[in-house]
């Protein structure tokens, strides 16, 4: 059977181990909810000691929350992009109806007389 090799960010792995932190329990468990092997847990562990010593779990969360945050600022960014032009777009189409509606009523009361 062939393994699929899976891949996680920084925010997924640092989300993984503060579960892990949190419930306090094995590696195991935490590593079959998610579908890794224990040690890859361990190795993401002492990676994020590694690169700083004082780093907690409680900065580890940090760091993934900053990352959802910066998600979500993009995904909003992008968001108000896409309604400023549907605003535009409509805000025009308003204009070019009312146009319209004047052209129409002075016809009408071009007609009348």
């Amino acid at each position: 059977m062939k393994r699929v090799r899976k891949s996680f960010s920084k925010a997924q792995k640092c989300a993984i181990l503060d579960e892990y932190f949190r419930h306090k329990c094995s590696m195991v468990k935490i590593a079959d909810k998610y579908g890794i092997d224990p040690v890859t847990l361990a190795r993401w562990k002492r990676d994020m000691s590694d690169k700083d010593p004082s780093m907690s779990h409680s900065k580890a969360k940090l760091i993934a929350e900053l990352e959802q945050e910066k998600e979500m600022t993009r995904r909003l960014k992008k968001m108000v992009a896409e309604l400023s032009i549907d605003k535009e777009v409509l805000s025009e189409a308003v204009d070019i109806y009312k146009k319209k509606l004047d052209e129409d009523d002075s016809k009408s009361k071009s007609q009348k007389k």
